[in-house]
Parts: C-alpha cells; sequence; structure tokens
C-alpha cells in the first residue's frame, strides 16, 4: 500500500465519526521508548481482522498497514493501521470531535505532540499509562 498524505478538510463528517468509533474500540494510544533511543515517541495504531476496515484507515490517514504472521485462534490474520509521525496530529485532531472513550487520551498525546521538552512527554507518557488502565 502507497502512503498517502490526507488533506485537511478533505474528509467528510460521517467518515470522521466512523474512524474516531472504531478508533474508541479499536484503537490504542501510547508514548513509548523505541530500540536504543530513550527518546519516548507516540504510537497510534488500530489492529483487526478485516483488511476492509484497516485499509480504509490507510486510505483516510496515511501511515501503514502490517499484517502479523501468526493467525489468531479462529485462524485469521490481524491487520494493524499505525499512523506514521507526520501524520498523528492530523489524525488526533480530525478525530477528536467524535471520540467518547479514548478523547482524554488523544488530548494528552496531542499535547505531547505540541512539544519537544522531555519532561512533558514523560508526564504525558505517565498520564497515557494511566488512562490506558482506566478505560480497559
Amino acid at each position: 500500500m502507497t502512503n498517502v498524505v490526507p488533506l485537511p478538510g478533505s474528509l467528510d463528517s460521517h467518515d470522521l465519526a466512523w474512524a474516531a468509533g472504531i478508533f474508541d474500540g479499536e484503537g490504542s494510544v501510547g508514548a513509548y521508548t523505541w530500540g536504543e533511543s530513550k527518546n519516548l515517541r507516540v504510537s497510534i495504531q488500530v489492529g483487526n481482522t478485516c483488511l476492509l476496515m484497516i485499509s480504509k484507515f490507510h486510505d483516510m490517514f496515511g501511515g501503514y498497514v502490517a499484517t502479523t504472521k501468526k493467525a489468531r485462534k479462529n485462524g485469521q490474520p490481524y491487520y494493524t493501521w499505525r499512523c506514521r509521525s507526520g501524520y498523528q496530529e492530523f489524525f488526533l485532531r480530525s478525530v477528536l470531535p467524535y471520540l467518547v472513550t479514548k478523547r482524554e487520551q488523544a488530548e494528552v498525546a496531542l499535547t505531547f505532540l505540541g512539544t519537544k521538552d522531555r519532561s512533558v512527554h514523560a508526564n504525558c507518557a505517565e498520564q497515557l499509562r494511566f488512562l490506558k488502565k482506566k478505560v480497559s
């Protein structure tokens, strides 16, 4: 799948509400360290066994799609849409008005993305961990 850059305002409210509903139920947002780097990064993703759903996220917001080689218990492959770092703010701002369960997490992630201050990043990462437990 090619990576496309969505244009602000190019998505209609029905599609954004759909995406927010799926993200509320099937998605995740967090802040993690990657590899040898100790720098925190935001991670936004949606996973499901329905490739059509995951492909629609890719078409709407760019990013990339990964397939888990190991099949689910029912034998179906598992697909994950991951939002690239350059599109994370666009995605979160686009779905924010429609979010319910992940609204607070999205707001914290936007705070993280809005600064390069590592102390703010650490605070946001802690808030995201707390909120993830709260909605689980």
